[in-house]
């Protein structure tokens, strides 16, 4: 007697479970943050990053901008940009972290933005006032930085898997 079978398994994410695994990684380059300069203490850090997955859970956020710019100057002298990918079928979860301490930054001004979807932008101004004032960290709209000529460039860094992810740039000097 023979027989032949098969067995399909589906692990099916939700959203909010991609939410989490895809903004992991962010909060690992914010640990090593804190741990290489000190520009923000560990529970600051868990704070960003629930706020990041409440604003991605509802596809409010195009990407997350950590940037260090010149005391002197004000221009931008190093960063990382979170890009934010939906739709894609597939992503790979690549791993976290990489950073290496540049005494360059230590004494830079440090700081975290975020940039909207176009949904946001349609929202009532009391929706925004709302929904931001169940957020851990006061967001408020932010000058404009001065790239210094400089441009982001993929570092190799993707996260994500089923249809969200992150690609992670680095601000490179030109």
């Amino acid at each position: 007697m023979s027989g032949t079978g098969t067995k399909t398994a589906s692990a099916t994410e939700t959203f909010a479970e991609q939410v989490i695994r895809v903004t992991r990684p962010v909060l690992t380059d914010l640990l090593e943050i804190v741990e290489m300069y000190q520009h923000l203490t560990e529970d600051e850090a868990y704070q960003y990053v629930l706020d990041f997955r409440e604003f991605l859970n509802e596809r409010y956020l195009n990407y997350i901008e950590i940037t260090w710019t010149s005391r002197s100057t004000g221009v931008v002298i190093d960063g990382l940009k979170y890009i934010i990918v939906n739709g894609q079928a597939f992503r790979e979860m690549g791993r976290a972290g990489g950073l290496v301490y540049d005494a360059a930054i230590k004494n830079a001004i440090f700081n975290i933005r975020i940039n909207y979807t176009q949904l946001w932008h349609e929202k009532s101004e009391q929706y925004k006032a709302d929904f931001k004032s169940k957020l851990a960290i006061p967001w408020s709209p932010a000058a404009s930085l001065n790239y210094g000529g400089g441009t982001y460039t993929s570092d190799g860094h993707s996260y994500g898997q089923a249809s969200l992810g992150v690609d992670r740039l680095r601000f490179r000097k030109s």
